[in-house]
């Protein structure tokens, strides 16, 4: 059978056959098609009426699909790769009408700027044909496609939903579940080849990173433009790229398990046991150590800020004085803060936060200096204090704090982007806050970009630090400032408006100094132990392990050596290995095999030789019967052998001793194969000599006695017989019976009963003196009237017997064909020609027999007078 490389090109050309071959007029395709259209359309309105008006459509939306894909999609089998390629270019025309239209310009579809009727319209059919693209990509898997189809068109509208709710936590869980989901979508990847798989990757990764997503914009406003030109695009965007991010995922999985030698599936299977679990555990470790000591610091500079904020409430010497204190609702504009501006303070102004303020001087400028807000109650009266954030207010509150891993401070505004201002909203580990809005972050590695911070090292250096013309610092992947811990306020303008959030960070500033710092010695220490416990104990336990895989690898390579010689015909080639493993126990029984596979063919040569061998002796045995019967004036001679083996001991004959007289042989030599042909042979011949002398039954069956009763015949040979003369002038048959099974006789006429003949006798060669032979044996005449038939048979006919259930195991279950079966058959097909009661018999017998095997011969011998 050819292997491929490329199947997906036989997958294509034969569809494009099936394709050319199909019909796509027909009235129920073109209308379940144009039912899903219309359906889709409603559905598209139907989203911005409210949450639960859409469940009908979903239903009659699974209705038109489902009848689609059976008239259409499975009829014509469209393979997964037609699918992709047509949504990619589908979504391209999408692309670039939604850029003709709006420029990707989406924010205008919540404002004021919304396409006209024709284009929308157009629009919502073009999404038709992408969720109906979709779908068939999505819903491949055998089994109930309708249920998938109708549980990715639930997920759709969750989407639609989740994505209106402005909530990207939502947002971002629902993808992640959503990806899992699809990897299950993705099992077609499994029966591709080695090349294609690395050719869908790369394809895949192309479209992943190169189709258009519509930014996030979570905005509740809900019209029929953003339904059609922003969310339903959007979700399908996602929903295809995220399947190709499934397909990206598993692909690998496949090429290792399916494509990837065995050598190189061990080599993996160790990274993924020893190497990737130590580094990921000690990357995951380091994290852990890092964000736990960046949380206790954070929260370290958090309780320090707040004590440093009460003396400045309750002036403590040595602290100094608040630039401004104001008391709510007593002033609307504060106008005499040294070197500021005036700002006008709102009524409520926020309990703590960050202003950013110009200076007189450069109220033009974009340079912003920060000053502290926050509230205090002193004497059943509430107060709020502001406190510019410069180097000497760092410097003072880097005085109290006591370093860890860090440095210094390190105090900047920032604001936050999409992807991480989910973590910023987790706050499960604040607990008592004097200050709510005053927030921990203990999640920074470091600082956030920033145009203007100031910052206070530890170490002598001026207070008004530049960090790029230290001549000291060292850079760490493009970094020379770290972060161990944040904590992080809201930002507001003069006017306070939220402008986005200020952070102080205890900051890790990269030099020589901090290289050589205790800290970082005791680092150096245990960081030497780690190493040393992983050369001398680990890496010897991972070497051990790969000389492990190497033996395996090595092992399995000799049976495959093995079994390749095998294959080429070298049935004597041996495996040698030593151990008691599993692979000697292989090795050993494929030395055995083919050992075994030598005795077989040696056997079957032997066989083939000896079946070649019985076949000349069935056709010497068959040369022995008559090739055709005598024509007897006025009768109807017929006869059928049926041997269980090649050769049997079952014999007929019909010879003509004169014009007048025939006589007439049915026999069985006991026993079966070449034993029972021999004497079957020999009965032939002896029967056929004895006729040149005497055409007397009894004589010749005399002589056969006196020959197989003699003592160099074996004992357990003997022969029963039925022979006869028919006398066509008196039309009448002259029987004589030596053990053989009673004849039959059957009248024409239907009232007349079918009934055997009863005559004495016993087989041939079981008395060896023949006395008692003699005397039993007895002639019968029979006569036969018009339409009357003789039937000879041997008892393999009616001691037929098969199992009745199709096991053919148990033995209670066998049945014997037997003489009231062969009676009602010949009662029932008496008035057929006697070629057709044989033809009748052998029927019966083959479908009584079914599938079990022929147990023994049978021969059946007619002789009928005519009617007339």
């Amino acid at each position: 059978m050819p292997t491929y490389k490329f199947k997906s090109y036989i997958h294509l050309r034969e569809f494009w056959n099936r394709l050319q071959s199909a019909e796509f007029y027909s009235f129920s395709q073109l209308f379940y098609f144009a039912g899903w259209i219309i359906t889709f359309s409603f559905l598209c309105i139907s989203l911005k009426t409210g949450f639960g008006n859409y469940t009908p459509i979903l239903l009659i939306l699974a209705f038109f699909w489902h009848r689609f894909n059976k008239s259409w999609s499975e009829k014509l089998k469209v393979p997964q790769e037609a699918w992709i390629l047509l949504f990619t270019l589908l979504w391209i025309l999408d692309s670039v009408w939604l850029s003709f239209f709006l420029k990707f310009d989406t924010i205008n579809l919540f404002k004021d700027s919304e396409p006209t009727i024709f284009p929308t319209v157009l629009q919502i059919i073009l999404l038709s044909f992408l969720t109906l693209t979709l779908s068939f990509i999505l819903t491949r898997r055998e089994g109930r496609r309708w249920l998938s189809y109708l549980f990715f068109m639930f997920l759709l509208i969750i989407g639609f939903k989740v994505l209106s709710f402005s909530d990207p936590i939502l947002w971002n869980i629902g993808q992640i579940l959503l990806v899992l989901v699809l990897l299950r979508y993705t099992g077609w990847t499994e029966s591709l080849t080695k090349a294609e798989n690395w050719l869908y990757f790369i394809v895949s990764l192309i479209l992943f990173l190169g189709i258009y997503t519509p930014p996030d914009i979570y905005n509740t406003v809900i019209s029929q433009s953003t339904v059609s030109w922003y969310y339903f695009p959007k979700i399908l965007s996602h929903f295809f790229k995220l399947y190709l991010l499934a397909v990206l995922l598993k692909i690998p999985f496949v090429l290792v398990y399916h494509h990837a030698s065995l050598k190189r599936k061990l080599q993996i299977a160790g990274w993924l046991q020893s190497s990737i679990p130590q580094i990921t555990q000690l990357i995951i470790l380091t994290l852990v150590f890092y964000f736990f000591i960046s949380s206790w610091q954070a929260n370290k500079l958090k309780n320090t800020l707040t004590e440093f904020l009460e003396d400045y409430t309750f002036r403590k010497p040595g602290i100094g004085q608040s630039l401004y204190i104001f008391q709510p609702d007593s002033i609307a504009k504060i106008h005499n803060v040294p070197n500021f501006a005036s700002f006008v303070i709102p009524p409520s102004p926020p309990d703590f936060g960050i202003l950013q303020l110009p200076t007189e001087s450069d109220l033009d400028s974009s340079s912003y200096s920060y000053v502290l807000l926050y509230k205090s109650d002193q004497d059943s009266s509430i107060y709020y204090h502001l406190i510019e954030i410069d180097t000497l207010f760092l410097n003072n509150l880097n005085q109290r704090l006591s370093h860890f891993l860090s440095n210094g401070l390190l105090a900047y505004p920032f604001t936050l982007q999409t992807w991480d201002s989910n973590l910023y909203k987790i706050r499960i580990w604040e607990r008592e806050r004097k200050y709510w809005s005053l927030n921990t972050f203990p999640f920074a590695l470091v600082p956030r970009k920033s145009q203007q911070f100031q910052m206070r090292k530890l170490t002598a250096i001026a207070p008004n630090l530049d960090r790029q013309s230290s001549s000291s610092r060292i850079i760490v992947f493009g970094q020379d400032v770290y972060t161990a811990g944040r904590i992080y306020a809201p930002l507001y303008t003069q006017d306070f408006q939220k402008r986005g959030y200020y952070a102080i960070d205890m900051a890790v500033f990269l030099s020589w100094d901090f290289f050589k710092s205790n800290l970082m010695i005791i680092f150096y220490f245990w960081l030497l132990i780690y190493f040393l416990v992983n050369l001398l104990i680990i890496q010897r336990v991972v070497k051990f392990g790969n000389q492990i895989t190497q033996k395996i690898i090595q092992k399995f390579d000799q049976l495959t050596q093995g079994i390749r010689q095998v294959s080429e015909g070298n049935l004597e080639y041996k495996i040698e290995m030593e151990g008691e493993d599993e692979f000697v126990e292989l090795a050993d029984r494929f030395n055995r095999m083919g050992n075994q596979l030598q005795l077989n063919i040696a056997s079957l040569r032997d066989k083939d030789r000896l079946e070649h061998e019985l076949r000349i002796a069935r056709e010497v045995q068959l040369g022995l019967l008559p090739k055709t019967l005598p024509k007897i004036k006025g009768y109807q001679v017929a006869a059928h052998i049926n041997t269980a083996t090649e050769v049997g001991g079952d014999f007929y004959d019909l010879i003509s001793l004169s014009p007048e007289k025939y006589l007439i042989v049915v026999g069985d030599v006991s026993g079966k194969g070449t034993s029972a042909a021999f004497y079957m042979a020999q009965c032939i011949s002896l029967i056929r000599f004895a006729c040149q002398f005497s055409d007397k039954p009894q004589e010749i069956i005399l002589r056969l006695n006196r020959y197989f009763s003699d003592p160099l015949i074996d004992r357990q040979i003997f022969v029963t017989i039925i022979m006869g003369i028919l006398d066509t002038r008196k039309n009448q048959i002259m029987l004589l019976r030596a053990g053989h099974n009673h004849p039959i006789l059957i009248p024409n006429q239907n009232d007349l009963a079918v009934k055997e003949i009863i005559t004495p006798g016993i087989g041939i060669g079981l008395e060896r003196k023949g006395q008692v032979f003699e005397k039993i044996l007895k002639s019968k005449t029979v006569r036969l009237g018009k339409g009357d038939g003789l039937f000879l048979y041997t008892d393999g006919l009616v001691e037929a017997s098969a199992y009745s259930d199709t096991k053919m195991t148990d033995p209670e279950k066998v049945t014997f064909f037997g003489e009231e079966n062969l009676i009602d058959i010949l009662n029932k097909s008496r008035q057929k020609n006697a070629q057709e009661m044989i033809q009748t018999i052998n029927t019966n017998i083959r479908k009584f027999y079914g599938q079990s095997p022929l147990i023994d011969d049978l021969t059946m011998l007619l002789i009928r007078r005519n009617k007339e």
